[in-house]
């Protein structure tokens, strides 16, 4: 039986391709884990792109964050025992901001096989002015949809990537999560977002999740372990991280140089956390 969800959250999962919203952590708690991000970010503005990719290699406490029980039994509920974060990413949209990501499919140029899912963890409350995510349901079916790369500024997709096959946008709905509520949806399921018209922030937090017999092709990676046990040995297990910001920022890059060999390749684009 399912730990968190319902059996019937977990068969709208594999029929639509989507959950939400999902509460996993107190509105309270969820205030003050962004309090100590937004610390971070007018302490050292200097290092506010390692938000961008692999935040959970940099701190401690956003790695603790990926061990929530109401997380990993959700990521338990729709992949089984044993699974792993493979990474994490902010997505922030300022106020006002034009950003915006355009439709693609986070399976793309990730290719875990057999299955991956992207969460997305709200640090704040979102509607469609604050440019909260769209979905289009059961679109996972479709399969792998055709991609090209561009370089609009205004999207802050990893590789500028969208979609360039038709489908019927028209589908698509507005999840809106409140501030420590998940939102979790199938490696091919469409999805993208619209820009920040609010007056206030809009901060999403990525947790990939995948079963342990899930695997990719190249160079080993890391991942952190959150729960179950690992009999595969396809990751090393990442450890958490050291206090030193110095030393994890290092390590941060030493891991992210690794992943993005894949995720970057054939790509003029670079992270924006190596640049």
């Amino acid at each position: 039986m399912p730990k968190v969800l319902t059996a019937a959250q977990v068969k709208r999962f594999h029929d639509e391709g989507y959950l939400a919203p999902v509460p996993i952590v107190s509105p309270e708690k969820m205030n003050q884990i962004r309090e100590r991000l937004e610390g971070f970010e007018h302490a050292r503005p200097d290092l506010k792109k390692k938000l961008y990719q692999g935040p959970n290699v940099l701190f401690p406490w956003l790695y603790d964050l990926t061990f929530e029980p109401r997380l990993a039994g959700v990521a338990t509920d729709l992949l089984g025992p044993n699974v792993f974060c493979s990474t994490t990413a902010f997505r922030i949209k300022e106020p006002g901001d034009e950003a915006y990501i355009a439709w693609h499919q986070d399976g793309f140029y990730v290719t875990y096989k057999p299955i991956w899912v992207t969460s997305i963890l709200a640090f704040t409350d979102q509607t469609p002015l604050h440019g909260c995510v769209q979905v289009v349901p059961g679109s996972h079916k479709e399969g792998l949809l055709d991609h090209e790369e561009t370089y609009d500024g205004k999207n802050i997709l990893t590789r500028g990537q969208r979609i360039t096959t038709p489908f019927d946008a028209s589908r698509a709905i507005h999840l809106q999560p409140k501030a420590g509520e998940l939102v979790v949806f199938h490696h091919l399921t469409i999805h993208g977002s619209q820009p920040n018209w609010s007056k206030e922030r809009r901060i999403n937090m990525l947790i990939d999740l995948l079963p342990t017999n899930a695997k990719r092709e190249g160079s080993r990676e890391s991942a952190t372990l959150i729960a179950g046990v690992d009999t595969y040995n396809y990751f090393d297990h990442e450890p958490r991280p050291p206090e030193d910001l110095d030393a994890a920022v290092e390590r941060q890059r030493q891991v992210l140089i690794n992943r993005n060999e894949k995720s970057y390749a054939g790509s003029k684009h670079v992270s924006p956390v190596l640049q």
